[in-house]
This record gives structure tokens, C-alpha cells and sequence, in this order.
């Protein structure tokens, strides 16, 4: 009898003693990263531009924290990524991506675009003229001025902001007004400048241009040209030619082709 009392007193020690052993201090599971983010500037980002990004990881945990790793991109002919700086060096598209510390690779999509910011100088090669009217009658536009290879200059002083680009066209001796003009998703830039003098000459111009260096523009150019007051027109394409960067000068007015628009304008006036 003794022993059985023993026995029954006994088995609830035992479940007693098992309960308060799960209830000890075990170590907690270690956070592990489920998100890592890459912050920095949105853009747009430049050609020779250099911008600062940072990275965050989210953990398991919910907790967010400051990121450290190893910086990297794959196109380092678009931009080079070191040490979270990043350099834009041609237009393109580039991945950079952080390899964390803390386990995981983030990564971030990026465009650069051309900068266009700078006096661009040269020529452009003409392709074609036609005129109509008083102009070709009278003004003899095409016939004693412009013929098809004909090498003429060109002059572009363009500031930029982002997409946003301001542009002075300088045809010959012609200053045209500012344009501006916002950059395509490729990088490529439309400028529709106009000129118009005191005697009814008017002139538009539109560029089709875009970078195949960073030190040289590409494109096409045609020009629209009336005289008020006389019918017909003429019209010149032809295609940019050596048209450079120039570092630290100005664009000036160059030497004008053949006959300036005005004198044009007053040989049409004289036959009247």
C-alpha cells in the first residue's frame, strides 16, 4: 500500500518538472534579410554626372537597418559603381548592386542619358535644296547658292537641366532664337529653332541630333526659308558634319555661306 501511495504522489512531480524545463531561456532564431533597397537619387543621370547611393536591408524581424557590402554594376562602359558613387560614362542602361554583409544582393535599373551641356561647333553637309515661287523666280535660292555636298557651318551653345535642353542654333552668320526642347527616352533630341529679322526673313530649323561620343553630335538638319511678302520657299536637309565639343569657348557667328539671307532677300525685292 505504501508503494502504490508512493508511486501516485510521485507521477505528478514528474509532470511538474518537464513543464518548467520547456519554459527556459533558449536563444531566439537570428534575423534574416528579406529586402534590400538601394537609395539614391531618381535621375535622370547624366554622361560624367556622379551621384552618392546607400543601401538598407529589412530583416525578418521587421527591423530595418543600414547596409554595408560591395558595390558593383554590370556595363561599366554605361557607368562604374565603387564604393556607392556612381559615374555615368555613355548613354545606355546599366544594373548596379550591392552584395550585403548581411546576405543578399540588391539591385537597381538605371538609364544614362547624353549631356548635351556645352558649344558644339562644325558643319553640316547638304543633301538637298528645292525652292519654289518668287524665292527660286526671282531670288534664284538654290540655283546661286546651294548645291548638293556643299560643306556649310554650324554652331550650337546648349545648356541642359535634367531632360531639359536650351539650345542657340548659329547658322553662317544667323543667330536663331532660343528652343527648348525635352531629351527622348534614347537619348535622342529634337531642337525647332526659329529665325526672323526686321526685313520679313524667316527661317526654321529642325536638328534631329544625338551623341555617338561624348565629345561629338550627330543628326540632321533642314531649314525652312520665306521672305514675307513673296510667295514660294526654300528648303535645304543635309546632315551634320564634325560638329565637336569646345571646351571652354563660346559660340560665335561664323562665316556665312554664299550670300546672306539678306542679300537674297533684296535681289528678290530688286526684281520686283
Amino acid at each position: 500500500m505504501r508503494r502504490l501511495l508512493s508511486m501516485l504522489l510521485w507521477i505528478p512531480l514528474i509532470g511538474c518538472g518537464g513543464g518548467g524545463g520547456t519554459g527556459g531561456g533558449g536563444a531566439a532564431p537570428t534575423p534574416t534579410v528579406t529586402n534590400i533597397t538601394i537609395n539614391g537619387p531618381e535621375g535622370p543621370y547624366l554622361v560624367g554626372g556622379r551621384y552618392n547611393f546607400t543601401a538598407t536591408v529589412t530583416l525578418s524581424n521587421g527591423q530595418t537597418q543600414a547596409a554595408s557590402g560591395t558595390w558593383g554594376g554590370d556595363a561599366p562602359t554605361v557607368g562604374t559603381m565603387s564604393s556607392g558613387v556612381f559615374a555615368g560614362v555613355s548613354p545606355g542602361e546599366v544594373t548596379i548592386w550591392i552584395d550585403v554583409t548581411q546576405g543578399g544582393r540588391g539591385t537597381r535599373r538605371m538609364r544614362v542619358y547624353p549631356s548635351y551641356n556645352a558649344t558644339w561647333v562644325g558643319s553640316y553637309r547638304l543633301t538637298s535644296c528645292t525652292d519654289s515661287g518668287q524665292i527660286r523666280s526671282q531670288g534664284r535660292f538654290c540655283r546661286d547658292n546651294f548645291a548638293n555636298g556643299d560643306i556649310l557651318p554650324l554652331g550650337l551653345f546648349m545648356s541642359q537641366n535634367g531632360l531639359t535642353v536650351t539650345t542657340t542654333v548659329y547658322v553662317g552668320q544667323l543667330e536663331f532664337e532660343q528652343a527648348t526642347s525635352t531629351m527622348a527616352e534614347d537619348g535622342r533630341l529634337q531642337v525647332n529653332a526659329h529665325y526672323e529679322n526686321e526685313d520679313g526673313l524667316l527661317i526654321d530649323a529642325v536638328l534631329q541630333l544625338f551623341q555617338p561620343q561624348t565629345t561629338s553630335v550627330g543628326g540632321t538638319i533642314t531649314q525652312t526659308w520665306t521672305a514675307q511678302g513673296y510667295t514660294g520657299s526654300g528648303w535645304l536637309t543635309g546632315d551634320l558634319v564634325d560638329v565637336v565639343k569646345q571646351a571652354g569657348a563660346g559660340a560665335a557667328p561664323m562665316a556665312a555661306p554664299g550670300r546672306s539671307l539678306e542679300e537674297m532677300l533684296e535681289a528678290v525685292k530688286r526684281s520686283d
